[in-house]
């Protein structure tokens, strides 16, 4: 317990922690579309879903093309939801360190 209290000390692992985030978030989007079609290849029903999901996407961003209000309307909404969503997590994992290095809540074996 002792060695994470002095790893969350240490400012180079939160760097290095959120630095990872931001890559694994970056990176993730476009794995996605590579392991949809690995998944499809193996798997006829994983397949049908995932085309599926394509023509509802499709289908959603015609409509919101052809309405830019809308598009406005939903942008606007979709970027609040996702900066609320990542002050969440900040204050949890800030909130979750802290608990950690309280000295009270340590107790010995």
């Amino acid at each position: 317990m002792d060695s994470i209290r002095k790893l969350l000390n240490d400012p180079a692992w939160w760097f290095a922690s959120i630095f990872v985030g931001i890559l694994v978030n970056i990176f993730s989007s476009y794995l996605k579309d590579w392991i949809d079609s690995l998944f499809s290849s193996f798997s006829r029903k994983y397949k049908v879903s995932a085309k599926q999901r394509e023509e509802e996407f499709m289908v959603d961003a015609r409509f919101l093309a052809d309405n830019p209000m809308l598009l406005l309307y939903e942008t606007t909404i979709v970027t609040s939801l996702e900066t609320k969503s990542l002050l969440v997590q900040i204050a949890v994992l800030l909130s979750f360190g802290f608990l950690l290095l309280q000295p009270g809540n340590i107790r010995p074996v």
